[in-house]
């Protein structure tokens, strides 16, 4: 296991077998030339030479200051994120809530990501979930 992802698993609920996991699969159904969206975009890229993007705006500001227990995240809206994944042809979306890991932003990521989902546009269909419960795979049709 890497270093970065050895945490205490009262940290959160996922596990690295759960990113084999989706490793795997993404390996078997999407195909090299597409794009995929998530936090873990540098890892997928590693492991399954895909390329990946971060679906959201960075504004450090409003989980940084004045303190992370305190902040909330500011990281976009659906409305204004979903033409921007449209037109970079992005067709999958990994939400992986990475609770108290890696991302002071991640309440803020994950919320958005669910508002992606729940948008509507584009229709996004859930592919595959891990057998840990911590990563959902979906299909972004345009």
């Amino acid at each position: 296991m890497p270093a970065y992802l050895a945490l205490p698993n009262d940290r959160h609920d996922w596990t690295w077998a759960g990113f084999q996991e989706t490793i795997q699969w993404i390996q078997q159904n999407v195909p090299a030339s597409e794009i995929i969206a998530s936090q873990f975009d540098p890892l997928y890229y590693l492991y399954t030479g895909r390329q990946g993007i971060r679906f959201w705006f960075h504004n450090p500001r409003s989980y940084f200051y004045p303190d992370v227990t305190s902040a909330t995240p500011f990281v976009g809206d659906a409305p204004r994120v979903v033409p921007m994944l449209k037109q970079m042809n992005v067709r999958w979306l990994i939400r992986e809530p990475a609770a108290g890991c890696c991302f002071a932003e991640w309440q803020g990521v994950d919320r958005l990501a669910q508002s992606i989902v729940r948008s509507g546009y584009p229709k996004a269909t859930l592919a595959f979930v891990s057998a840990d419960k911590g990563h959902w795979v979906y299909r972004l049709e345009w």
